[in-house]
């Protein structure tokens, strides 16, 4: 009975871990030349893929639209201060070769 129990323990742990989602946070920073105040980049989506030759045109990118852009002024990430961009993306587990930053056609408000 003992046997069974531990079993049954670990046939249950083994199920709530399947149902489990990664999610991955994205923070940004920059080595921007001093001679620069400020450069503002203003993001509206985050790619991923796990093919480094991938295209923007490609259709394996797991693609994410930020709910409102999101502007970063890179001059100000120095000494690897970072910036969140985005957190709680659900992605799935594997090895991600490029992350793409796309920015808004928008100016930000």
């Amino acid at each position: 009975m003992r046997k069974s129990g531990a079993l049954l323990v670990a046939m249950a742990a083994c199920a709530a871990m399947a149902g489990c989602v990664p999610k991955v946070d994205v923070s940004a920073t920059a080595d921007v030349q001093s001679r620069y105040t400020h450069v503002w980049l203003t993001i509206q989506e985050i790619w991923f893929n796990t093919d480094d030759t991938a295209t923007p045109a490609d259709s394996t990118w797991d693609r994410f639209t930020l709910g409102k852009p999101i502007t970063v002024d890179l001059a100000a990430l120095t000494r690897g201060d970072l910036e969140q961009i985005a957190s709680n993306l659900e992605l799935k587990a594997d090895t991600y070769k490029q992350i793409r930053l796309i920015r808004s056609m928008r100016p930000p408000r």
